[in-house]
């Protein structure tokens, strides 16, 4: 999934990643989020221009800032084990890469 997400990102020129996982996580974002972003930026692209200065009516509400502009949200809710989607937005198109794993491996 992470090199599929890098090779999609010489494609766009916006994308964020959304992690999601069990309410037993600690850390936030993930390390497998984290190295998405980094696989994303290794694309040696600036992703997210800013189009308008935005306004964030509540701190955080726009995720994280990772490396070469890209955004991460991190969700944590019972029901969930591990999931992510690289979300890639183009002029009247949407690509989502998505990853989910259905086992909780506890070591």
């Amino acid at each position: 999934m992470m090199e599929f997400a890098r090779q999609a990102g010489s494609m766009f020129e916006h994308v964020e990643v959304v992690e999601m996982h069990h309410t037993g996580k600690k850390d936030a974002p993930s390390g497998t989020a984290m190295h998405t972003v980094a696989k994303l930026a290794s694309a040696s692209q600036q992703y997210n221009k800013s189009e308008v200065e935005e306004t964030e009516l509540l701190k955080g509400s726009r995720g994280g800032l990772g490396s070469a502009g890209v955004r991460v949200h991190s969700l944590r809710l019972p029901g969930l084990i591990s999931h992510q989607e690289v979300i890639f937005g183009g002029e009247g198109e949407l690509l989502t890469i998505r990853h989910d794993s259905f086992t909780l491996t506890v070591s």
